[in-house]
């Protein structure tokens, strides 16, 4: 079954995320394949896998309050999380954190 495509009006980052990105040497495979996913995410906001609402970390919920919770994965076990806010002009995509290693995001989420 294929996912349905819903382009977004924009992609922006939580504070959290946009400290990360900054940090990360712009010419690093890294932060090409962060604004690789950003581009999928842009055309399409439901790129990315849904978080079933019994795995949210409370971190999310309480600081962001987030009604929806998303995980794209990068290669070698990177992740982005992201949440879709519908607004007048569309649908925004707004990353809440990159997980460099698998590990650590397990040991967010708890698994």
């Amino acid at each position: 079954m294929s996912k349905k495509i819903r382009p977004a009006r924009l992609v922006r980052g939580s504070k959290d995320f946009s400290a990360i990105l900054i940090a990360l040497d712009k010419a690093s495979e890294e932060h090409k394949a962060i604004d690789e996913a950003l581009s999928v995410l842009k055309e399409n906001v439901l790129a990315g896998d849904q978080v079933p609402k019994d795995r949210w970390p409370r971190r999310y919920v309480n600081e962001y309050g987030v009604n929806n919770l998303y995980k794209y994965d990068l290669s070698s076990g990177r992740r982005l999380t992201y949440t879709i806010v519908a607004e007048d002009s569309g649908y925004s995509a707004v990353i809440l954190d990159y997980f460099r290693f698998h590990k650590e995001y397990e040991k967010f989420f708890g698994y």
